[in-house]
């Protein structure tokens, strides 16, 4: 296998790795007027730490997981800040609160007492996975929930009105935030759920007809999610490329083995992600059944191993199907789906499932090449 970089530096190497990440990438959204805009741009994922904004009059567009932090410090700074909304999301309590002292030497000398601790938080985790991946009655008390923060936190009712969402809990991701809707509130703070029409030489228009000035637009529009392939050309046999072979939505077999892709293993790969647990689990698992397979191939002096076609098939029609009956295909709009609605990017399960699979390298899914012989069957 051969990796070449922009500088046309080749590696060759008997297996490869692809951890890119799911979002690698960033860049300003395609809004009609935005080379126009003569102000400040900052993007959320490209920080400027150099701008100062005292004084200034900023626009913030996005609401989600980047913008609910940022809001909060930019109310701070600025001289009056602007929100563009397009869609509200479900913003829960954070609970943070520091770890005390006398716990903190507790874990220093029994260090099983904080490994229980992180447990509790992963089970608890997995546990939220019965009201945010499946639509169950448990989804009703985070609704409830998420409710009851915003109606203790925003006593203005058209502003409560403005950012309640219209979709089930656990469709899109789930916001964490304390201080966001008392960011909203504060005098230098404003929140406009208008469509943005277009951007001006000096600032966002609105469909009502409204020009809004202003000095600095922050894009806290996300990453740039890679749906139909990573964010650089893999060739695999016969000149095949994922970019084409994934243009209709992502697959692979437990999102780590693509057919006619041998010896590449994906972290993060399609339907790897996570809905209630931490992604990092997840990797974990990937990495670990990476290793499986390039242990196997060391192992059996193997040229390479390449999932078979019909195991792969037939593993992405049962994840399909079991997909259909998650929060996420209950009719939101969401990063999580391509545009037609297939979704290549969520795992419909526990974190205690993935690793399962995970674990289970078999070699009776893959076709094997010796190094001095013709392709093999594995399962002959």
């Amino acid at each position: 296998m051969t990796a070449t970089t922009k500088s046309r530096k080749r590696f060759r190497a008997r297996t490869v790795i692809l951890a890119s990440g799911p979002l690698p990438d960033s860049s300003f959204p395609e809004i009609r007027g935005i080379d126009s805009y003569t102000g400040h741009r900052i993007h959320s994922a490209r920080w400027d730490h150099d701008y100062d904004f005292a004084g200034k009059r900023v626009a913030v567009i996005g609401t989600g997981a980047s913008a609910i932090q940022i809001i909060p410090e930019l109310v701070k700074q600025a001289d009056f800040v602007k929100v563009f909304q397009r869609t509200p999301g479900w913003v829960l309590p954070r609970v943070d609160v520091a770890t005390p002292p006398a716990v903190q030497k507790v874990f220093a000398k029994v260090p099983a007492v904080q490994q229980l601790a992180r447990q509790a938080l992963y089970w608890g985790h997995e546990a939220s996975a019965t009201a945010l991946v499946w639509n169950t009655p448990a989804t009703s008390l985070v609704a409830r929930l998420g409710r009851l923060h915003l109606h203790r936190q925003v006593k203005d009712p058209w502003l409560r009105r403005q950012l309640t969402p219209d979709f089930t809990p656990g469709c899109k991701r789930m916001l964490v935030s304390s201080d966001y809707y008392p960011a909203l509130q504060r005098d230098n703070c404003k929140l406009i759920d208008w469509p943005i029409a277009t951007l001006s030489p000096v600032g966002i228009r609105t469909s009502d007809g409204v020009e809004h000035h202003v000095d600095c637009i922050v894009f806290a529009t996300g990453y740039d999610v890679h749906l139909d392939g990573p964010p650089f050309p893999v060739t695999g046999l016969g000149g095949r490329t994922l970019a084409a072979e994934w243009s209709g939505g992502a697959q692979a077999y437990k999102s780590a083995s693509a057919h006619g892709y041998p010896n590449l293993f994906f972290t993060t790969g399609p339907n790897s992600g996570p809905g209630h647990n931490s992604l990092l689990v997840y990797v974990e698992g990937q990495l670990d059944y990476a290793v499986s397979g390039i242990t196997t191939i060391l192992r059996n002096d193997l040229r390479y191993l390449d999932v078979r076609h019909d195991v792969q098939r037939r593993y992405n029609e049962r994840l399909q199907r079991r997909l259909t009956k998650t929060t996420w295909m209950t009719g939101c709009n969401s990063w999580y789906l391509t545009k037609d609605g297939f979704n290549a990017s969520m795992y419909p399960g526990f974190a205690t499932q993935y690793l399962r699979q995970m674990r289970d390298f078999r070699y009776a899914d893959y076709d094997a090449v010796e190094r001095t012989a013709a392709r093999v069957s594995s399962s002959a």
